[in-house]
């Protein structure tokens, strides 16, 4: 059987994107913190924020592309092999610790996922969307199963991306109530991600599966986030996001904290047409032939 070229050369480009930023680990908090609750939030952030979620994936822009295109296209592994970790320890903190393992690790919690994060103060603009978003809420409340996995952004990472949407003075009209929660719902669950990865587990692991799939039905394959050691560094999820914690194990899972707001992967055809410099001929190719229309578009995942 052949496969496409252009199959071969996009597949890559199609991870998700996300807007790159320093962010220093996040302090310990105990578990048995007060609840962050919606009027500890400014209702006009939270706004803000909501169109630029729901606005996000129509809204990526070009200069993102070109810079993930040149870096897979020009990059060799054999030019820098010690840019990966070949050890947890070989990471930076919280990752690095000074004594030989096995780590320290947080004690399992007796929350669920769904607690950790209302509970924390740095995941309070998160714990807001998934407390308004039904499926969410019970999805990541359940005990049924603890075979989960979710990497949950900070309310730094969801500013730092709202300030890059409202640099660009992105304008979309969010009357649409339903189309909104449908749209941020897609986001956040692509940060859910299908069985359970302790930081060794994780760290062996190129890429983990996720609860978003290539079409609207379980029987096709999830959409992935790779995993990249950077010695050094920390744990990076699609070549950008920081995980910025250790491992916490809940009731039903573990949870993370990262530092940039991961971006389900666009259409194929939407990565062309924001690449004109590298596929345009190739792009109007496909529209002249109506190819354009055998490649799937994307829209919000139905609810988990």
């Amino acid at each position: 059987m052949k496969i496409p070229l252009w199959a071969l050369v996009v597949l890559p480009f199609t991870t998700a994107l996300v807007f790159p930023f320093h962010h220093n680990p996040l302090p310990e908090h105990d578990d048995n913190s007060i609840t962050v609750t919606d009027e500890n939030i400014n209702p006009d952030l939270i706004n803000g924020i909501t169109t630029t979620l729901a606005t996000a994936l129509d809204h990526l822009t070009t200069d993102i592309y070109p810079t993930i295109v040149n870096n897979y296209l020009n990059y060799n592994p054999s030019d820098s092999p010690h840019l990966y970790a070949q050890h947890v320890s070989d990471l930076a903190p919280p990752f690095r610790h000074p004594t030989p393992p096995p780590y320290l690790r947080h004690p399992a919690s007796n929350k669920t996922l769904y607690d950790l994060i209302l509970s924390n103060p740095d995941t309070s603009i998160l714990a807001h969307f998934i407390r308004n978003d039904h499926h969410l809420t019970t999805f990541l409340n359940s005990t049924t199963s603890t075979n989960l996995t979710f990497f949950a952004p900070t309310n730094e990472a969801i500013r730092k991306l709202h300030h890059h949407h409202h640099q660009n003075r992105h304008e979309h009209n969010t009357n649409n109530n339903k189309e909104t929660h449908a749209r941020i719902h897609h986001i956040l669950t692509y940060h859910a991600v299908k069985g359970s990865y302790p930081i060794d587990k994780l760290f062996q692991s190129p890429t983990v599966p996720t609860y978003i799939h290539t079409e609207h039905t379980e029987h096709t394959l999830p959409q992935r986030i790779t995993v990249r050691p950077i010695i050094t560094r920390d744990l990076m999820l699609n070549f950008h996001s920081r995980i910025i914690s250790l491992d916490k194990h809940a009731t039903n899972g573990i949870l993370y904290h990262i530092d940039s707001v991961l971006m389900p992967p666009p259409s194929t055809i939407t990565i062309l047409n924001n690449l004109p410099s590298e596929f345009s001929t190739f792009t109007l190719a496909l529209y002249r032939t109506g190819l354009d229309r055998q490649s799937p578009q994307k829209s919000p995942t139905p609810p988990i």
